[in-house]
């Protein structure tokens, strides 16, 4: 690596969210980030679920949540990671993790590039 961020992103839209996934490799970070902006477009209260699946060379015990970023909203197993978070009309949310002990040679981005599952239900008010 030459000292530059690397960067990758997805674009989702999903029944008034849209959904950005990019993932970051920054000289200045010990590893690599998976990153999601969730902006929501909606008119009332919406729970996301968002599922990703992890690769299978890779273990729940590596990835780790940003405690300024959504961590209370990540919980998982070694199989997938999953989010929930109430949206509000309007809210713009922020969420990081990490995976620890990535070394590049053994996974690519695009095994962290994939779609997730995303179900959507609207929240009564």
């Amino acid at each position: 690596m030459n000292g530059e961020n690397e960067e990758q992103s997805l674009q989702l839209e999903y029944d008034g969210l849209k959904i950005e996934k990019t993932f970051k490799e920054e000289s200045s970070a010990d590893f690599p980030m998976i990153v999601y902006q969730i902006m929501s477009e909606k008119d009332n209260d919406a729970a996301l679920r968002l599922v990703e699946e992890l690769p299978e060379q890779l273990e729940f015990d590596s990835i780790g949540f940003h405690p300024s970023h959504g961590s209370e909203h990540w919980s998982g197993n070694d199989e997938q990671i999953v989010y929930t978070k109430t949206i509000e009309p309007g809210e713009k949310a922020f969420t990081v993790y990490g995976l620890k002990g990535f070394r590049q040679n053994e996974l690519g981005k695009e095994e962290f590039l994939t779609e997730p599952e995303i179900n959507l239900t609207d929240v009564d008010g």
